[in-house]
C-alpha cells in the first residue's frame, strides 16, 4: 500500500511549474522519480506508475492502491482502486 495522500500531493504538484527544478525535486522527495545512476536521467518509480500511469495494471497486474476513506458520519472504510487514478 502506498502512503501518499493524493489530494495534498496533487495540490503541491499542480502549483509548481512542471519544468522548474522545484517540481522535479518535489517528485524526487516524494519517491515518484528516481535518478538513473548510469545515465543521470530521471525515471518514474513504481509508485509514480501506479498513481499516474495510464494503465498501471499492465505493469503491475497484481497491485491496487488502497485508501482509507473517512465519511462525514464518522464511519471509515478501506477502498481499493484498481484502475488509473484519472477514472476515480
Amino acid at each position: 500500500m502506498i502512503s501518499v495522500v493524493l489530494p495534498s500531493l496533487r495540490r503541491i504538484i499542480l502549483r509548481l511549474d512542471y519544468k522548474s527544478p522545484a517540481f522535479f525535486q518535489e517528485l524526487l522527495e516524494s519517491d515518484l522519480l528516481e535518478k538513473n545512476l548510469a545515465t543521470q536521467e530521471l525515471v518514474p518509480t513504481g509508485n509514480a506508475i501506479l498513481l499516474f500511469g495510464k494503465s498501471p495494471r499492465n505493469k503491475y497486474p497484481q497491485t491496487s492502491v488502497k485508501a482509507k476513506v473517512y465519511y462525514d458520519t464518522g464511519a471509515s472504510d478501506v477502498q481499493s482502486f484498481d484502475d488509473d487514478w484519472h477514472t476515480w
